[in-house]
């Protein structure tokens, strides 16, 4: 009869830890599954990131926003500074 009871328990003991391992792989499996999709729309935001920093795109959108290539640069004299104007002469 103690044999019976032995059994049970020991029958019991190891359908929880096994029921534990199974758990745990579950876990395993869905956190592995998040970080191979993580790294896949990493991956994806890299490629999207490498086209838009292309110089070609970059010229390509700034045309498309009004933005033209200068034929000629005009050089502007600067004014005198304001402090430099109201420094009294020296002699």
């Amino acid at each position: 009869m103690v044999t019976y009871i032995l059994v049970a328990i020991l029958s019991l003991f190891n359908l929880v830890g096994t029921n534990a391992l199974a758990t745990q792989g579950v876990v395993l499996n869905d956190t592995v599954k998040k970080t191979q999709d993580l790294i896949k729309a990493n991956q994806q935001l890299l490629y999207e990131i490498n086209q838009l920093s292309n110089l070609e795109t970059i010229h390509q959108q700034a045309e498309n926003q009004g933005f033209y290539n200068l034929k000629s640069v005009v050089l502007l004299p600067a004014p005198a500074p304001v402090a430099a104007s109201t420094l009294p002469s020296n002699p």
